[in-house]
């Protein structure tokens, strides 16, 4: 029997659910791999509708300023492994295609996939669970089984960054998975394990998320219509009021105090944040270049641990600019008359995947960008399932 592109789409997609809490534990890394395997199993449902074409123009522009500001940019790479630009050419396509795979699966295996995605979270967070009370126990002697040795440090290292994962991705998966039949319970485990996992493991930004993420979701929940454009408007000032912020800190000179008061893994962000702002300078207008944050060791970590800052300094006014239009045009689309809970859960994760990105993970990490793309198609996927109680119109 011959596959319709749904159902080909909706199986992908099943697979990609399952294989997500696995890695979410093992490897994120992982997911660079996981989301272009996917986006490339799903090219035939690449589509640029009309409602997707400003998004689609805002992507364009910036990969073509991206290879422009190699020009100049002190980071020549040799490599592709090196070539952000490269790399960033080829993942558009693919997770494009991703979204638009997840837009138009069968909603029978999307509701499958929901399931799947739900149930899996949950586990993930149970194991957490048992790994904050252990120290990371079952994942040193699952590492020393079947690789080798690994230091209890590095073990816990490691199952921090994951807690970045589940913090991310629980509220879909928790609402999916329940829209499509699940128990609603489920959302208990994501979250608890998250919290204890994060704590245990001195992963500070998760435990910010769910107030960040139940804000925004509150917002889009109570103005259905008008809260979408209020958050898109937040997530564009960000990106381009974020150096100004910095410099009105130290002009005002509370900048160092507030530094100095800090604990050090804080300490350095701002730090970090500062040295981007004198290092942008005079060529703040068109900036330094692509992936130029790697050529200064010695001020900055491989990139400024700010999206923000990290755009400005590498691109410019006009990368802060191309962010900004990204940012609020994706949210503005959740506003509709009518909201159930997918638009104020896509703000929810929108909203925390913005906030580790402007205290932790640089631009251009290729599983996070991954990991970003994933989160479109789960919200996507909420879009096949009918709609269920909890709706409210707008005021």
């Amino acid at each position: 029997m011959k596959l319709s592109l749904a159902q080909w789409c909706g199986g992908v997609l099943i697979w990609t659910a399952a294989m997500t809490p696995i890695l979410a534990y093992f490897g994120p890394l992982g997911f660079a791999v996981l989301a272009a395997v996917s986006g490339l199993l799903m090219l035939p449902a690449l589509r640029i509708e009309k409602a997707d074409r400003p998004v689609a123009a805002v992507l364009a522009a910036g990969l073509a300023w991206a290879w422009l500001s190699m020009l100049w940019s002190p980071m020549k790479p040799e490599e592709f492994e090196d070539n952000v630009a490269a790399k960033l050419t080829l993942m558009a396509p693919l997770f494009w295609a991703l979204w638009c795979g997840a837009r138009r699966a069968d909603p029978r295996l999307g509701a499958m996939a929901l399931r799947i995605l739900g149930w899996g979270m949950a586990a993930f967070g149970a194991v957490l669970i048992v790994e904050a009370a252990t120290g990371a126990g079952v994942y040193r002697a699952i590492h020393q089984t079947f690789y080798e040795p690994i230091r209890p440090d590095l073990a816990m290292k490691n199952l921090g960054r994951s807690t970045f994962v589940l913090a991310l991705i629980w509220p879909l998966a928790a609402l999916g998975a329940a829209r499509a039949g699940a128990p609603r319970w489920l959302a208990a485990p994501m979250l608890i394990g998250m919290a204890l996992a994060a704590h245990r493991f001195g992963s500070d930004a998760p435990l910010l998320s769910p107030l960040i993420a139940a804000l925004a979701a509150w917002i889009v929940w109570r103005w259905p219509q008008k809260g979408p454009n209020v958050l898109s408007w937040a997530a564009a000032s960000f990106f381009l009021f974020m150096p100004a912020v910095v410099m009105a800190g130290r002009v005002a000179g509370v900048y160092v105090p507030l530094q100095n008061s800090l604990q050090k893994s804080w300490a350095l962000r701002m730090e970090y944040w500062s040295n981007a702002v004198d290092l942008a300078g005079p060529d703040r207008l068109r900036g330094l270049g692509l992936d130029a944050s790697r050529t200064f060791p010695d001020l900055l970590s491989l990139h400024p641990h700010n999206g923000s800052l990290q755009m400005w300094l590498e691109l410019g006014l006009p990368g802060a600019l191309l962010a900004a239009l990204f940012w609020g045009l994706s949210l503005r689309r959740l506003s509709g008359p009518v909201s159930g809970w997918a638009a104020p859960a896509t703000a929810a994760a929108t909203f925390v995947y913005l906030l580790f990105g402007a205290v932790n993970f640089g631009l251009w990490q290729e599983w996070w960008i991954a990991l970003g793309a994933m989160v479109a198609a789960f919200a996507a996927l909420q879009g096949r399932l009918p709609p269920r109680a909890f709706e409210r119109t707008a005021a």
